[in-house]
């Protein structure tokens, strides 16, 4: 009878050991608040359902056959890296949305292979853990730092962009799931042992980090692409964890953003480096009409103005096909009614079928 009962004992025992782990690993709502307690997340209305035409890496020139530059026997991208070849992950997210464009655009069988063939090489590279997929990067970042494997926020939300993307064109449940997983990224919060890339500092604003330290940069283009992804991942699934993680990282650009700016000058590419490098200007521009777009808040549209008028930005890398300023009026043509571009739409709309070239959001 004692040695039944021992057994039960310790069978009880390893059960709540189990559960505590379990606890432990998940990016559960503690791990928003680790270290530095609550950041601040302002109550932000949000635009669904933009036109394709007006997502980043849309629209974008078209990519050929076989992939330009190393390649695996699959055709995905690879770099070097020292005298090995490693895959570059953020481009591999960013080649994927590309290839899909090609695909919607197109009807081309081979660009859609393509973007899967991205999407395979993302979950196989994926570092899992306690519920959250990391997506490492392979080559060290001597100027910042970082050995490998090293992670950051905007690969991250690239990521998410597209496998939310990629879920828009196939119906296929796992990437959707795919998307869930690589934005539990930035749940949680450091900094800490292990991955992480969110940061919460005593003004109680939410970073997420392009560089992962104990004293982070604050890299601006990197904080616009994960809201993106985010974005992207709440307007396709109502998820609650990706809206309060975007209202934080936007409260955080509400507040923070002028500190980018050097009138008259490039804009600043990160915090605590304080360079200013041109592409960087052009994609802060696309980046700020973006999340005018998304919030209705004109306030951003008119601060990116600011930065252009700063100096002007070049083509920049990402930027979208068309940018609407919140509550403009799409122009239809003759018998068509126009209607407010602030209208919900899907997540990834296809071009109008019927009417080829036709202005988004005519009937």
């Amino acid at each position: 009878m004692r040695s039944a009962a021992g057994l039960a004992a310790r069978i009880a025992l390893l059960a709540c050991v189990a559960v505590l782990l379990t606890a432990a690993l998940a990016p559960s709502a503690s791990a928003t608040t680790a270290g530095r307690g609550p950041y601040r997340a302002e109550r932000i209305d949000l635009v669904r359902g933009l036109e394709r035409d007006e997502l980043p890496w849309n629209d974008e020139e078209l990519l050929g056959f076989p992939a330009r530059g190393p390649r695996d026997a699959a055709g995905v991208p690879m770099e070097r890296c020292g005298r090995r070849f490693v895959y570059p992950t953020g481009m591999l997210s960013i080649n994927g949305m590309k290839r899909l464009d090609a695909y919607l655009d197109t009807g081309d069988e081979r660009q859609l292979d393509q973007a899967l063939a991205q999407a395979r090489r993302l979950r196989t590279m994926a570092r899992r853990s306690g519920g959250v997929w990391w997506l490492p990067h392979a080559c060290d970042y001597p100027p910042e730092g970082e050995i490998a494997p090293w992670w950051n926020a905007m690969t991250q939300g690239l990521a998410v962009s597209f496998f939310v993307r990629l879920h828009a064109v196939t119906g296929d449940e796992r990437d959707l799931t795919a998307a869930l997983r690589v934005a539990r990224a930035f749940s949680v919060i450091g900094p800490r042992p292990g991955p992480w890339v969110s940061f919460v500092g005593d003004d109680r604003f939410l970073w997420l980090e392009h560089y992962p330290r104990m004293r982070p940069s604050h890299v601006l283009n990197a904080q616009l692409h994960a809201i993106i992804g985010l974005y992207e991942l709440w307007d396709a699934t109502d998820d609650p964890v990706a809206r309060r993680e975007l209202q934080g990282a936007i409260t955080t650009i509400r507040h923070n953003v002028a500190r980018f700016r050097r009138p008259g000058a490039l804009s600043l590419y990160d915090l605590r480096n304080r360079s200013s490098l041109t592409k960087y200007h052009g994609i802060h521009v696309w980046q700020l009409r973006f999340l005018a777009r998304i919030t209705g808040d004109d306030w951003f549209w008119r601060m990116a103005d600011r930065f252009e008028h700063d100096a002007k930005p070049k083509r920049a890398p990402g930027r979208p096909g068309v940018a609407r300023r919140p509550g403009d009026v799409v122009e239809c043509g003759p018998g068509v009614s126009p209607q407010p571009t602030l209208e919900p739409a899907t997540v990834v709309p296809r071009r109008p079928p019927s009417a080829p070239g036709a202005p988004a959001g005519c009937g």
